[in-house]
């Protein structure tokens, strides 16, 4: 279960039925944060984990741009043209 406790699990179990009693399992599961991560799933989770941290110092940078932009009326940088490249 790792850092979830039991009664997390509990909770996600029965969402789960819930969803499967509606018909509603196969088409919205995948929109839910599931408790144990798919094998076949490993690669593509490793590449998305690895783009989030590498996100981090970027995300940082720009956030301290906006605030002196703000405070200190410099310039945005080309960077905030950008879109989710």
């Amino acid at each position: 279960v790792g850092d979830y406790g039991e009664g997390v699990l509990a909770v996600q179990e029965r969402l789960n039925a819930l969803l499967r009693k509606a018909g509603l399992y196969e088409v919205h599961k995948g929109q839910m944060n599931q408790m144990v991560d798919n094998l076949a799933c490993a690669e593509s989770n490793a590449g998305l984990a690895e783009r989030l941290y590498a996100a981090v110092p970027v995300a940082v940078e720009l956030i301290d741009e906006i605030n002196r932009a703000v405070f200190e009326k410099k310039p945005l940088s080309v960077r905030f043209e950008r879109n989710f490249e």
